[in-house]
């Protein structure tokens, strides 16, 4: 029995393995049929590569130290709000 064609979200979610050279051989070229088949998918894969390649060429620059420790003071509110919301669910 033949598996049915990858779909536009399973493409989706083996992005960033397709782009890290995770996937078997088997499952890339089902990834690469699918972008060779599918305009839109194979347009966001265009874009993405371009985004990641615009994004290397700019300049790092360190955040102020005071911008720095209000996001880390912001995430750790937002981990300890998701981890105390499991909690209430548990």
């Amino acid at each position: 029995m033949t598996p049915s064609p990858m779909n536009c979200q399973q493409w989706l979610d083996l992005l960033e393995s397709f782009l890290d050279d995770e996937l078997s051989s088997e499952i890339r070229h089902e990834f690469e049929q699918h972008t060779h088949g599918c305009s839109c998918c194979g347009h966001y894969l265009e874009s993405y590569r371009l985004t990641i390649r615009l994004t290397r060429q700019l300049k790092r620059e360190a955040l102020p130290s005071s911008i720095a420790q209000r996001m880390r003071e912001k995430f750790l509110q937002a981990i300890d709000r998701e981890f105390h919301s499991r909690e209430k669910e548990a």
